[in-house]
């Protein structure tokens, strides 16, 4: 399944993002909340305010996110889970790189922008191309 995300766009959340394990759609949904709320703020103009606060609050809760996710797939070890923490892994880099980033230049429309543009379009990508294939196996 292809979903795009539109710059700028509010990130709906669909039902076809459902991997079917209650607590993994929660915290899903939970990071979407919050990049809608720093979209909102964008365009409103006062993103740069929320900015520091989601960036730190996101960092550390993919941590804890991929840590539940990680569980699973090894306590059922369901297939595909090395690849699968790889790609976390490469994503815990990306949002330490964009704080190093905020730490560094403080807050801007253009790291706003980045944030919001990279988290939509990493989360709907993994949502569909690689969660829902993982955690499938826990419903067989």
């Amino acid at each position: 399944m292809t979903v795009t995300y539109n710059q700028g766009d509010e990130l709906v959340w669909h039902d076809y993002f459902k991997v079917h394990e209650e607590k993994v759609d929660e915290q899903h949904s939970r990071i979407v909340v919050l990049i809608n709320s720093l979209i909102e703020a964008c365009k409103r103009g006062d993103a740069q305010e929320q900015l520091g606060d989601a960036l730190y609050f996101l960092a550390n809760y993919v941590v804890e996110h991929f840590n539940y996710e990680e569980y699973l797939m090894d306590e059922y070890d369901l297939p595909g889970k090395e690849q699968h923490k790889a790609i976390h892994d490469e994503f815990k880099q990306t949002a330490g790189t964009l704080v190093k980033q905020y730490d560094t230049n403080g807050a801007s429309d253009e790291l706003c922008e980045t944030l919001t543009n990279v988290v939509c379009c990493w989360l709907v990508t993994h949502i569909t191309n690689e969660d829902i294939k993982t955690f499938e196996n826990l419903h067989l």
